[in-house]
């Protein structure tokens, strides 16, 4: 296996046939990693998929401060 990633940031919208959440849910599948949702997608749909795919999983709206950024990050390579 040769994905080895301490944190994943993840836009919801991608370009293809899936979307970020479920990009997440197979990468992880393939290895435990934090993933850090950031999106413009807010609705209470989406959130509630967000969380059934990846719980606990933190959700940043665009446009993301730097600062509330790298705090996201602080906790998740911290935790």
């Amino acid at each position: 296996n040769q994905l080895e990633a301490d944190l994943v940031l993840m836009d919801i919208n991608l370009k293809g046939n899936i979307d970020g959440i479920e990009a997440a849910r197979r990468i992880r599948e393939l290895v435990d990693t934090y993933v850090i949702f950031i999106t413009a997608y807010s609705d209470p749909a989406t959130l509630a998929r967000i969380q059934e795919t990846v719980p606990g999983a933190p959700v940043l709206s665009k446009p993301v401060a730097p600062g509330r950024l790298g705090a996201a990050i602080k906790r998740a390579l911290n935790s």
